[in-house]
C-alpha cells in the first residue's frame, strides 16, 4: 500500500495522488466510512471536555442502551481492547476460538458479530463496532458469571455510543448492489450479505488477488480470512469494475 493521506467515506487518498475503494474498511471498524459526520462532531465535543481518562461518567449508561437496542436482554463487559477481552476469555476457562470470517462458524459458543449477519444464538458474542478506537465489548447471555467490566475512557464510551446509533440509523437502507450479486454466484468467492471472502485460496494466490485489484483501485483485506466488505456507496463504474475483478482468476 503507498502511503495514505486521509481517508473519507468508503475511498482512501494517497500520498502519490491516487483514490482507492476501501473493500477493508478495517475489518468492519469502518463499516458506516471513514468520516462519519455525527461521529465526528461526538469526539471533537468529548475531547473538548477533556474526558480521556477513565473516569465513572454518564455516558456508560448511554452506551450500554444504545448497545441494548441491538441486543435486547443481554448483559454487556467493556475491555480496553480485544487482547485484554481475550486474555479474560482464557481466564475464565473458554476453549472456544474466535475465528474469521464469523459465517464460516458451525459449533462455537463463542463468536464475532457482523451487522447484517443471521447467526444462531451464541452464550457470548464479541461484536465488530465500526469505529476504530471502540473498547473490545462482550454481548453475554444473562446467566453466565463473566468477569466485571474494566473502566473505559468516556472519550472511547462516547464514540461508541454514537457509532451504535449511527448503525441501528443507517445500515438497514445500506443499497443493493444487482451487477455484484449476479457475479458473485458466477465466482469463487463466497458472500453473505455485505460480506464476502475466497473460497479455496492459498497465501500466494491471495497475494495476487490482493495486488491485483490494488492495481484497479481497490483495496482488499490484508489477510484472506478476513472477509471483504461492499461498501455502502459504489459508483456505477466502480460497481462494474469490481464486478469484473470478482471474475478474476489468478493463475
Amino acid at each position: 500500500m503507498p502511503t495514505v493521506l486521509r481517508a473519507r467515506d468508503f475511498h482512501i487518498y494517497t500520498a502519490d495522488g491516487r483514490r482507492f475503494v476501501d473493500l477493508w474498511l478495517a475489518g468492519g471498524k469502518a463499516l458506516l466510512g471513514h468520516k462519519p459526520s455525527s461521529l465526528v462532531h461526538e469526539l471533537k465535543n468529548s475531547a473538548e471536555r477533556g474526558l480521556f481518562v477513565a473516569f465513572p461518567h454518564p455516558i456508560e449508561k448511554k452506551c450500554i442502551q444504545a448497545l441494548k437496542a441491538l441486543f435486547p436482554h443481554k448483559i454487556f463487559r467493556f475491555f480496553a481492547n480485544e487482547e485484554r477481552l481475550h486474555c479474560t476469555l482464557k481466564k475464565w476457562n473458554c476453549c472456544d476460538t474466535v475465528d474469521e470470517p464469523v459465517f464460516m462458524q458451525k459449533n462455537s459458543t463463542v463468536a464475532l458479530w457482523r451487522p447484517g449477519i443471521e447467526d444462531k444464538p451464541r452464550l457470548i458474542l464479541i461484536p465488530i463496532i465500526p469505529f476504530p478506537l471502540a473498547p473490545a465489548i462482550a454481548v453475554l447471555d444473562p446467566s453466565l458469571d463473566f468477569p466485571d467490566s474494566e473502566p473505559i475512557a468516556p472519550f472511547l464510551l462516547a464514540g461508541t455510543t454514537r457509532s451504535m446509533y449511527n448503525l441501528i440509523a443507517t445500515f438497514p437502507t445500506r443499497p443493493i448492489f444487482p451487477r455484484l450479486n449476479a457475479v458473485f454466484t458466477q465466482s469463487k468467492w463466497n458472500k453473505n450479505g455485505i460480506y464476502f471472502y475466497r473460497r479455496s485460496c492459498d497465501k500466494e494466490q491471495y497475494s495476487i488477488l490482493f495486488k491485483h485489484f490494488l492495481a484497479y483501485g481497490f483495496v482488499l483485506p490484508p489477510e484472506q480470512n478476513i472477509p471483504a466488505i461492499i461498501p455502502g456507496i459504489l459508483s456505477a463504474g466502480e460497481e462494474a469494475t469490481l464486478a469484473k475483478l470478482i471474475m478474476f482468476e489468478p493463475s
